[in-house]
């Protein structure tokens, strides 16, 4: 089973490619964007839920 939010590696722009169940929804380069990108996927606990490595 794939993991539905998958937060990728550093780019060589600096930010981070965001996959939301499978799919590329854009680059976080902080953790505010990533919070952001979680609230529009319907994730609105996304700060609560951001350190879980499951």
């Amino acid at each position: 089973m794939r993991a539905p939010v998958v937060v990728h590696g550093l780019s060589p722009s600096g930010g981070r490619l965001v996959a939301i169940n499978g799919q590329i929804v854009d680059v976080a380069h902080r953790d505010q964007d990533l919070v952001e990108f979680l609230r529009r996927a319907g994730l609105y606990d996304a700060w609560d839920i951001l350190d879980d490595p499951h």
